[in-house]
């Protein structure tokens, strides 16, 4: 197993909110501002739940994801944005009050 030498020459051995943040970046790369194929969006989808499961978990990975530049999310599209231009809305009378925006 290569797992002793790498520790050794200094990889993590536990993954980091930056690791799933390059994933999605990477996915967005490939993807530019398209809609995600059906694989895609699987592997995005998948990068986020890790990335903010991550986050719950541990406090300084909290303070380690201010640093994170940039930050991409899936949006209800389908399509990978920056995660600055997003809304999230958690409240159900926001939602009711916006969803007929295009952006909702």
């Amino acid at each position: 197993s290569y797992f002793p030498l790498l520790h050794r020459l200094g990889t993590d051995t536990k993954s980091r909110p930056f690791h799933y943040a390059r994933v999605l970046e990477n996915i967005f790369r490939c993807n530019k501002e398209k809609e995600l194929n059906p694989n895609d969006e699987k592997k995005a989808v998948n990068a986020m739940k890790s990335f903010f499961k991550i986050l719950r978990e541990d406090l300084d990975n909290q303070k380690l994801s201010c640093a994170l530049q940039p930050l991409y999310l899936l949006s209800r599209q389908s399509v990978l944005e920056l995660s600055n231009k997003l809304v999230f809305l958690d409240s159900e009378v926001l939602l009711r009050h916006f969803s007929h925006l295009p952006f909702a």
